[in-house]
This record gives structure tokens, C-alpha cells and sequence, in this order.
């Protein structure tokens, strides 16, 4: 039972937090009691498992990799408000082959982990695993994999430039649809077999230059006096309508 917060192995935990320690260590932290098991059952590369007393009679199947810790330590170590006593620390899986993309999301600059979160839950809802990210907040922070209910198990996440990210679509053959207000009707459009889905930043949308080499540009249409939806939201019901219009 660990029970000092000043313990090396607590610390490097805690400092996980931060997207440059999970980078360097190539390490980041799942929390909670269906997190934990999920990542055990889905495969994930657990290294680590942190719980309080409360789990001590739970049978884990390798109790080597389970170090028990007090409430105070593990409050400190958890990102939680009400923590469930138990946290898993899992390896940063490596990307998946980028040159057989045939239907992937775009995140172009989406800030909020929340909304990070919630559209890899949906992509995989949806059967879409691949999701390239610019400048976008970490997939694989705390809140970002929270968000992602267990999604963030099923996907392949890679981080490129703008320019990258054309050039990969140009070369894995597929179409740029880009998400934006000023778009064609997204129910009357119909979609091609392989394609590249944009979405972007809460505030700004997506970049010009993107928009400028997309394919396509669609929209969903809305009754007068809503300006926007949620960029997750907004993604799900577009994601949802272009594999409906295949």
C-alpha cells in the first residue's frame, strides 16, 4: 500500500497529465471502474493498475501489475472530482497503416477534449476508425478519453500538419468533404465510397485552405435562429448521413 504522495511512481502518474510527459513516456491514464475493465477486455496495453482498498478482494487476473494506494494518494493521482479508486495506466497504441485509409474523420483544430471525446465515441459507433488530427486537443488526454466511453480503445489516431493531412487523402484516393455552414444540403448529397469527412475548430470552423482543396462541401440545414451546432453533434448527424447515403 502505497501511501506517501511524494512516491516516485505516484509522481509519474500525476505528471501524466500533461500531454508533453504523455508524449515522452508514451504512456496516458484510463479512470474508473468501467474504464479499467474495458481496457482489459478490449486489449488495451495496460502497465499499471492503481486502486484503493476498496478493490482489494477484486480478482485481478495479473496482481502483479495492481499497486494498491491510499484515498489521499489516490486523489491526488486521480483527475476525477468524485473518484472511483481505480485507474489504469495504458500505452499509447502505435497509428495503424496510414496508406489504406479508405473512410476517416478530419479534425481540423477542435479544442475542447470534450468534443474530442465524444466524436471518437461516435466514429467508432459508426464504424470509423481512423481519425487524423491538426493542432487538435490530445485524444489522449484524461478528459478527452473519458469523453470517449471506451472509444478511445478502437481507434487509430494520427497527429499531422494541414499539408500532411492532403497529402495523405490525395494519396489514399479519397474525397475532402469538409463540414462547413455555407455547404450543399448534406441529406440530398450522396456520397462517394471512399472519403475523408472535415470538421473544425468550435469558433473559427474549418481552415480556407482546407475548404479551398476539398471535394465537396456540405452542410446541415437548420431552421432560422440557430446559428450552429455542437462541431461532436454536428459531426455525428453528418457522419451518420453520408454512410446512410452511400
Amino acid at each position: 500500500m502505497i501511501t506517501s504522495k511524494q512516491n516516485q511512481t505516484v509522481k509519474t502518474v500525476v505528471s501524466l497529465k500533461q500531454k508533453k510527459n504523455r508524449e515522452l513516456l508514451g504512456l496516458y491514464v484510463v479512470e474508473g471502474e468501467k474504464m479499467v475493465f474495458d481496457a482489459l477486455s478490449f486489449g488495451a496495453e495496460v502497465t499499471q493498475i492503481f486502486a484503493t482498498e476498496k478493490y482489494a478482494d477484486y480478482p485481478f487476473k495479473n496482481i502483479e501489475q495492481v499497486i494498491f494506494v491510499s484515498d489521499a494518494v489516490f486523489k491526488v493521482m486521480s483527475d476525477e472530482v468524485t473518484p472511483q479508486g481505480i485507474l489504469a495506466v495504458v500505452k499509447i497504441p502505435k497509428s495503424g497503416d496510414i496508406t489504406r485509409l479508405s473512410r476517416c474523420l478530419l479534425l481540423d483544430r477542435v479544442q475542447d477534449p470534450g468534443n474530442v471525446g465524444a466524436i471518437i465515441r461516435l466514429a467508432v459507433a459508426c464504424g470509423v476508425t481512423d481519425i487524423l488530427t491538426i493542432d487538435s486537443a490530445d485524444a489522449y488526454s484524461q478528459k478527452a478519453v473519458r469523453s470517449s466511453m471506451s472509444g478511445i480503445y478502437h481507434v487509430n489516431i494520427y497527429r499531422f500538419s494541414e499539408s500532411e493531412c492532403l497529402s495523405l487523402i490525395k494519396q489514399n484516393g479519397l474525397s475532402l468533404i469538409c463540414a462547413d455552414l455555407a455547404g450543399e444540403n448534406v441529406f440530398n448529397f450522396k456520397t462517394p465510397n471512399k472519403f475523408c469527412l472535415c470538421v473544425g475548430n468550435e469558433g473559427n470552423g474549418i481552415s480556407d485552405n482546407l475548404i479551398k482543396n476539398a471535394t465537396d462541401v456540405i452542410s446541415i440545414p437548420m431552421n432560422k435562429g440557430v446559428e450552429s451546432l455542437n462541431v461532436a453533434v454536428a459531426c455525428g448527424v453528418t457522419l451518420y448521413t453520408l454512410l446512410n447515403n452511400l
